[in-house]
């Protein structure tokens, strides 16, 4: 039996399929950039979200790179960020020596793809956290069920 070429971006066996070609895909970051830190700036500003795994995802780093470059913006470049725990995301509340609008102005010409994905994510906040905390509201206000 053969597969269909429309299905599939590579014939029999592929994973990618046409509608994720047509998904712009996300510009890989050199691992020794120098843009790196204002990637994870612009993350932390932008993302809306405090979840290591989602700074990371968008900033194309690991945890360890994430960390390191936070502390990295706020020890050598003076940026001081306010991690607001009720509202689960980090604020931009000094920006020290960086133009943080110029540095935004710069990963979305280097990388436009990933800017649109972080500001995308800022947009739309972590996905699925409305639906879990729709469910978490539900499952307070269910009245108990009546045996018998």
């Amino acid at each position: 039996m053969e597969e269909s070429k429309e299905r599939t971006g590579h014939g029999k066996g592929g994973a990618l399929t046409y509608r994720d070609l047509d998904k712009a895909p996300l510009e890989p970051v050199p691992p020794k950039s120098p843009y790196r830190k204002y990637l994870v700036l612009v993350a932390l500003h932008m993302a809306n979200s405090d979840d290591p795994d989602i700074l990371c995802e968008a900033a194309d780093c690991s945890e360890r790179t994430l960390h390191y470059v936070k502390n990295r913006l706020r020890d050598h470049d003076g940026v001081v960020f306010n991690h607001d725990r009720g509202a689960k995301r980090y604020f931009v509340m000094e920006t020290g020596v960086l133009d943080l609008p110029k540095v935004v102005e710069w990963v979305r010409k280097l990388y436009p793809n990933r800017f649109a994905y972080i500001k995308q994510l800022g947009e739309q906040g972590i996905p699925g956290e409305e639906e879990l905390r729709a469910l978490e509201e539900a499952s307070d206000t269910v009245p108990p069920i009546a045996l018998g």
